[in-house]
């Protein structure tokens, strides 16, 4: 309902802090966001998306209860914290290899 889709977008919005960071390393840099998961919010999927041109997104890596699933373009850097954990992904695609790339944090709910 769009009441509920509201709703979810208030909590996201209010419980949620986002970092966005670029990462050197040797012959490239990557991509990474760190954002708050709540493994406990039953129903809620977190989708860390990429995108070159910001229109067209595809998932890197989901988020759902206790389960994680990542893609060959995706890598979990950290996750920790009880109840609420602090997840950081790197995009492994390089932003050298590219004219643009960006990540944002997805969250939906059926």
């Amino acid at each position: 309902t769009p009441l509920a889709l509201v709703q979810l977008l208030k909590y996201w919005k209010t419980n949620a802090t986002l970092v966005p960071k670029l990462v050197a390393a040797p012959n490239t840099n990557y991509l990474q966001i760190t954002f708050v998961h709540r493994p406990a919010e039953l129903g809620v999927t977190y989708h860390v998306q990429a995108s070159t041109n910001m229109t067209t997104w595809s998932d890197i890596a989901t988020y759902s209860g206790s389960n994680a699933v990542l893609s060959a373009q995706a890598m979990q850097v950290t996750n920790f914290g009880f109840p609420n954990e602090s997840v950081t992904v790197r995009d492994l695609s390089g932003v050298n290899c590219r004219p643009a790339r960006y990540l944002r944090v997805a969250v939906t709910r059926p």
